[in-house]
């Protein structure tokens, strides 16, 4: 897919950061954007900025930590805007500390929103563009997922993970 104009994105933790920079960029491109996050002030702020650039622009405020709001998440977001062309996984969290000091829920919770969130959305998007014969799909990944700084394993062992799990999809 060569020209995004006129297509349909869902940037996670779009409220503010990274992701708000690449729906702005989407927007630029003119593709309209669901932003996802828990802040609904912040998304607020960013849709209304995204629509400032002519596109269409929605807020589909949630915790994906919330299993139930991951499984839905690809449903409330077609609803709002149509058929997802571009799917961009960019909620995370990162936690550095000395790995003995990691709680078990602190591990569980890195590997959940910055790994398994991901491949949840993605089986749940990935379907439907397959069947429309079109859609790109982005993994926020990190250098620490191939290098695996001090006091970073959980996160770069799931950064990792994404960028293994982009290298298997492309190559399918």
């Amino acid at each position: 897919m060569r020209e995004l104009r006129g297509r349909n994105a869902l940037v996670t933790g779009g409220s503010r950061g990274i992701g708000a920079y690449i729906a702005r960029a989407l927007a630029r491109a003119g593709v309209n954007v669901v932003v996802s996050g828990r802040r609904e002030d912040a998304l607020a702020l960013v849709v209304a900025e995204l629509r400032q650039k002519g596109v269409a622009a929605e807020a589909v405020p949630g915790d994906l930590h919330e299993p139930a709001q991951v499984d839905t998440l690809i449903e409330r977001s077609e609803a709002a805007l149509g058929p997802l062309d571009v799917l961009v996984n960019n909620a995370g969290i990162e936690q550095a500390a000395a790995f003995t000091r990691y709680t078990r829920d602190e591990l569980t919770s890195m590997v959940d929103l910055n790994l398994t969130v991901p491949l949840l959305l993605t089986h749940s998007v990935l379907a439907g563009m397959l069947e429309r014969g079109r859609g790109h799909v982005a993994f926020i990944a990190s250098v620490a997922g191939k290098l695996g700084p001090a006091y970073t394993g959980p996160y770069a062992a799931t950064k990792a993970g994404l960028i293994a799990v982009t290298q298997s999809l492309r190559a399918q």
